[in-house]
């Protein structure tokens, strides 16, 4: 039975990876062949992040790739990196060309942004080398600006610890605060006398107010300018004339004002940063998200084993898009038949030689089970591999009838024991079932489970639902609002 189990499971393995093997290799085509495309090279200063088959994209779309990356002594003697680029013939690029690496997303990926230029200036040819090459990407550059910005702050931290450490800077301090609550009474005190001296002298008030009522009509009634009046009008003539003064140094960059006014690269660092954080805020803001919970009613064919009853398992799903052919997928799961956990207990050997170890396997039912996983898509089919349920383990998703039938395999838990033989080894536990979408967000799902282990293979039914980041926006929007008084 044993040797059977290890041939069965031996088998299993060999036809997956031989049919994986098969569906990469026939599935992919490469449309860069030589018949398709034509070289052109660049020269990098940092070619960090950037390898072979890295994409090359204008205006957002796939246009060719990297074909090779190696050393190059150029005319002056130094060295940089040549990057030779493989381009569709379809596409024709000019000798005022440029190229730009760019971040992906923040886990390190990294693309090539091609300009291709202006026909009035020539067409670049088979072999001929790209001259403008901007070798640090916007993220990296961000960065650069940061850590700057982190040292000064951190200087600003250090003097302001100097100034204020120890026993006399916080006399100092305390001195500070005490001078600003006798400022702030001393203002309380003021306001509160000027209060009542306008309460006592409204009156006053009111005649100064018809005094400069009247002083103001008998002005505009004056049709002769008298000495008093040309001196006034000489002083508003001197305030223009200051004015403009302050406006030409202003204009000519004079001052601390003049040069924030006119330094142009000011201006250009913070649009620069601007550009740069836009394109961060648009990296994480094209993840897509995607929530999934589903439960699974479970019946065993043959139920020998207290782990093999039946039983509801739960599932909450997160997976993460950050291309539309790549994904993480994060799942808490309930499973009534438990967590297994195993531990072996070993002794020393007694005066008759009879040492020993005993394994021990346990079974803790309450104690969620994790996984995660690392997804990529082909076609009609998607692999995934890490973490499932607590152990390492691999699986695969074929689609059909536009997403909304689904078949998963799963094969995992490879370093099982039997709970009635502790010291028994069980063959790995492997998984497959439908899931087909009845209306949106909504699916059922039905399959068997742990059919290498006799007396633990069940089959199971259930269903679940399905939102996306879209759906949860707009479950936000029409959310009620919620009282704070």
């Amino acid at each position: 039975m044993e040797t059977r189990s290890s041939l069965l499971v031996g088998l299993v393995l060999l036809l997956s990876a031989g049919a994986l093997m098969s569906f990469v290799l026939f599935t992919q085509k490469d449309i860069y062949g030589t018949s398709n495309t034509y070289t052109v090279y660049g020269d990098f200063e940092d070619a960090s992040g950037i390898r072979g088959k890295t994409r090359v994209q204008i205006n957002g779309i796939d246009v060719g790739k990297i074909e090779s990356i190696k050393h190059y002594r150029t005319s002056h003697g130094g060295l940089v990196a040549r990057v030779e680029i493989k381009i569709l013939n379809e596409f024709e690029i000019y000798r005022n060309a440029s190229l730009k690496k760019e971040a992906e997303s923040l886990l390190g990926d990294y693309r090539i942004d091609l300009n291709p230029g202006t026909p009035n200036t020539g067409k670049l040819v088979d072999g001929d080398v790209i001259s403008d090459v901007k070798s640090r990407s916007d993220l990296q550059e961000l960065q650069t600006e940061l850590k700057a910005v982190a040292v000064n702050v951190h200087k600003i931290t250090d003097s302001f610890a100097s100034a204020l450490g120890g026993p006399e800077g916080s006399t100092s301090l305390q001195n500070i605060v005490t001078t600003l609550e006798k400022s702030m009474l001393s203002i309380q005190k003021t306001t509160e006398i000027l209060e009542r001296t306008v309460e006592h002298n409204e009156e006053m008030l009111n005649g100064m107010i018809s005094d400069m009522r009247y002083f103001a009509r008998r002005l505009a009634a004056t049709t002769e300018p008298d000495g008093k009046v040309t001196s006034a009008l000489g002083h508003v003539d001197k305030s223009a004339e200051n004015i403009t003064s302050i406006t030409k140094k202003i204009d000519e960059g004079k001052g601390t004002l003049g040069q924030l006014v006119n330094e142009r690269s000011i201006s250009d660092k913070l649009e620069q940063a601007l550009e740069n954080a836009n394109t961060i805020l648009g990296s994480v803001s094209r993840i897509k998200t995607e929530l999934e919970l589903r439960s699974e009613y479970a019946v065993p064919f043959h139920g020998t084993s207290a782990a093999s009853q039946a039983g509801i398992k739960n599932y909450i799903v997160l997976r993460l898009y950050p291309k539309p052919d790549k994904f993480y997928q994060l799942e808490a799961v309930s499973d009534p038949r438990g967590v297994q956990r195993r531990t072996v207990e070993t002794t020393t050997p007694d005066s008759t030689g009879g040492g020993y170890y005993q394994d021990k396997v346990v079974t803790q039912f309450n104690d969620l089970k994790f996984s995660l996983q690392f997804g990529k898509r082909y076609y009609f089919a998607a692999l995934r591999f890490g973490f499932i349920e607590n152990t390492g383990g691999l699986g695969v998703n074929l689609y059909a009838l536009n997403d909304k039938l689904e078949f998963r395999f799963d094969v995992f838990d490879f370093n099982r024991r039997d709970l009635g033989r502790s010291s028994q080894p069980l063959s790995p536990r492997l998984r497959g079932f439908a899931m087909f979408q009845v209306v949106d967000h909504v699916f059922v799902q039905a399959g068997l489970d742990d059919p290498l282990n006799k007396g633990l293979f069940s089959w199971f039914i259930g269903g679940g639902i399905r939102f996306t980041d879209d759906d949860l926006r707009g479950l936000l929007i029409v959310s009620p609002k919620v009282s704070t008084q």
